[in-house]
């Protein structure tokens, strides 16, 4: 991310239409840049509530999921074993001539 940003700067300084003022205030910017803290703002929002959790309920020692598929197909997956299960899914296979074992693997 800062990388990103020092080379956004310093195409900035070579921006002709930029004035003086505006490139001393880019260079003070760059010279700062190396002990800047930066951080995505999932990032930051973990990092507080790692600290300060506690005030909303968040207990210690959390976790954020970073694979919202991983919790899409779980869900999902326990749906479908509801369902299998299920009397009026039971028919819906039976009537569409479905045949169970071909659908549980696929599960």
């Amino acid at each position: 991310m800062k990388q990103r940003l020092s080379l956004q700067l310093h195409e900035d300084l070579a921006d002709f239409s930029i004035d003086q003022e505006t490139k001393a205030h880019i260079e003070r910017q760059l010279l700062k840049l190396p002990q800047s803290y930066m951080t995505t703002f999932d990032s930051f929002c973990k990092a507080l509530l790692e600290k300060y959790g506690y005030l909303v309920g968040v207990m210690p020692g959390f976790e954020v999921n970073a694979s919202p598929e991983l919790i899409q197909s779980t869900v999902l997956d326990q749906c479908f074993h509801k369902w299998i299960v299920n009397p009026k899914f039971q028919d819906y296979i039976r009537r569409h001539n479905l045949k169970s074992g071909n659908f549980t693997r696929i599960l």
